[in-house]
């Protein structure tokens, strides 16, 4: 027998453990070896649990995996911060999820008030096409409109054509162009008040009689 072995108690395997082994745990360090031995089966049980509880908790099932993955990076980022101790392991990830879904609800909220903003912005913009078309009661006017809209910037002149000449939604101007529906609404609804000052002078300026065909 060589002098300087040891006997060293033999060292736990846990490379298995089980889902109540994990959630029940008291103990940071056996957590963090589970993780470090195997992270796979750990972070199977710890997202099988979140799922389930952030599932009750979020009406939208579509933003659930996020808001499962979002946890899981904050739990094993934050792995260090859990004392253990009174707390069961299952208490710390509660609390994570439950504030992450809490995170994922105020989103859509403010996801669906940006929606609502966007499109009561839309509206408000063809409510102000409707009064510039109002006014286009005859020929004098229409050819004022046209001559107008020959002055734009070719910018707005490209905008105000797609929309109000070839019928095109927001939508599809967005995507024709490469930009935001929300750049889209803005850049449309600066070339319609261009417009509309430009039509405004040109009508004043036109004398009468100047309609008439020869």
């Amino acid at each position: 027998m060589n002098e300087g072995a040891t006997n060293s108690p033999p060292q736990e395997d846990i490379a298995e453990f089980t889902k109540e082994e994990v959630l029940g745990s008291t103990k940071p360090a056996f957590i963090q070896e589970c993780l470090e031995r195997n992270p796979n089966l750990f972070l199977e049980i710890c997202s099988g649990y979140l799922r389930v509880m952030i599932a009750r908790k979020m009406p939208n099932a579509n933003n659930i995996e996020d808001a499962v993955q979002d946890s899981l990076i904050k739990i094993t980022r934050g792995l260090n911060k859990w004392e253990g101790g009174d707390s069961k392991f299952i208490s710390w990830i509660t609390t994570i999820g439950d504030n992450t879904a809490i995170d994922y609800d105020r989103k859509m909220d403010r996801i669906l008030r940006h929606n609502k903003e966007y499109y009561n912005g839309l509206k408000l913009q063809d409510d102000k096409l409707s009064q510039l078309e109002n006014i286009l009661d005859d020929n004098l006017d229409r050819k004022t409109l046209d001559s107008a809209k020959a002055k734009l910037f070719e910018g707005h002149r490209d905008l105000i054509e797609r929309r109000h000449y070839r019928h095109q939604s927001i939508e599809e101007m967005a995507t024709e162009l490469g930009l935001p529906h929300r750049t889209v609404i803005d850049r449309l609804g600066r070339a319609r008040s261009r417009l509309r000052q430009i039509f405004k002078k040109e009508r004043e300026t036109r004398e009468p009689g100047q309609n008439d065909e020869g």
